[in-house]
């Protein structure tokens, strides 16, 4: 998989339910990268999510898709290449996408285990001209208040 190791935290706060299913989250998070980076990355995000699903009164799922600015004092080792191959083009501002799917109790759905892929990205170019980014998947816990 990679080199780093990855511990971090979020603060997200429900901006808008809408359409029944649909909800828009704000997010500002922060996570470390320790192993071959060893450095820290900070991102803003909006999350649209879904929570439609036929299974939810058994198990509690939502579906979120994000985006938003990324910002890492550090570049990742993935980003900067290797000394044989340095990338022609870094930034440390980049995009921040994650898709993310959360599983709950139906008695408890404040309570959510999540999996994410954070990607951070340049979106093909538009970010300083990046094409490459850092990826990483995550599982955590998330209390909602």
């Amino acid at each position: 998989w990679g080199e780093d190791t990855l511990a971090g935290g979020a603060y997200s706060y429900r901006l808008a339910r809408f359409w029944r299913f649909f909800m828009l989250d704000a997010e500002m998070g922060t996570l470390y990268r320790h192993g071959a980076t060893n450095g820290g990355e900070f991102w803003l995000a909006a999350y649209l999510r879904y929570d439609g699903f036929p299974w939810t009164e058994y198990v509690y799922t939502t579906f979120g898709l994000s985006m938003g600015p990324d910002f890492v004092p550090r570049l990742p080792r993935v980003e900067r290449g290797t000394a044989q191959r340095p990338e022609a083009d870094t930034s440390r501002w980049l995009n921040y996408f994650s898709p993310e799917i959360t599983l709950a109790l139906p008695s408890a759905p404040q309570h959510e285990i999540l999996i994410r892929y954070i990607h951070r990205s340049g979106m093909f170019g538009l970010y300083n001209g990046v094409w490459e980014g850092a990826n990483a998947l995550v599982v955590g816990y998330r209390a909602r208040f």
